[in-house]
């Protein structure tokens, strides 16, 4: 059987990214879709400091693949 491999970063929306690993002329808005046709997986940090919005879970959820893996850093409060 073979194995499932998951290599991602730790976030996506750096600007220090621009011309490293985004194309100068791609928006902001489309660095995740992006960034997902190369990796299969992010780290979503910003939740230690506070829960994403139901909005913008299912705005990340849209723009990446059905098989895109989010992992979520755990709450402060836990």
């Amino acid at each position: 059987m073979g194995q499932i491999y998951f290599l991602g970063c730790s976030g996506w929306y750096y600007d220090h990214w621009i011309e490293r690993f985004y194309p100068k002329d791609i928006k902001k808005r489309e660095w995740l879709s992006f960034y997902s046709e190369i990796f299969n997986t992010v780290e979503i940090n910003n939740t230690f400091y506070h829960f994403p919005s139901v909005k913008n879970l299912q705005s990340w959820y849209r723009r990446t693949p059905e098989d895109f893996v989010f992992t979520l850093k755990a709450n402060r409060l836990i």
